[in-house]
């Protein structure tokens, strides 16, 4: 999956630049989209509720399209934390590489 992460933006005469670094992240699709749309339930939400509490945009069909990784990761430790119930640990694992990118925002459906 695609991730990017702001990092300019500036205007050369009429032209607005903008400049993001864009990277390929080895994490499993499939674990990011049941940890959004299972764990999280991100699918139950109104779109803009999803957005704001879990950093989930997701599309029409309930499927997780962006992530904004540090509000993902935080409502993920929120949520094990309010029902005492944590991912699988294979689950968790697959997460957690996401750690590192805390800064950017993962383009699940590219």
């Amino acid at each position: 999956m695609k991730a990017k992460k702001f990092i300019e933006k500036y205007m050369d005469g009429d032209t607005e630049i903008i400049k993001n670094h864009v990277i390929e992240i080895d994490v499993n699709r499939h674990t990011v989209e049941y940890v959004a749309g299972g764990y999280l339930e991100a699918s139950d939400f109104d779109p803009e509720e999803a957005f704001n509490d879990y950093g989930v945009l997701m599309d029409e069909d309930g499927e997780p399209v962006y992530i904004k990784i540090e509000k993902f990761l935080d409502a993920i430790d929120k949520k094990a934390d309010d029902i005492q119930e944590e991912l699988e640990p294979d689950d968790y694992a697959e997460i957690q590489k996401l750690k590192e990118y805390r800064d950017y925002e993962l383009w699940v459906k590219s």
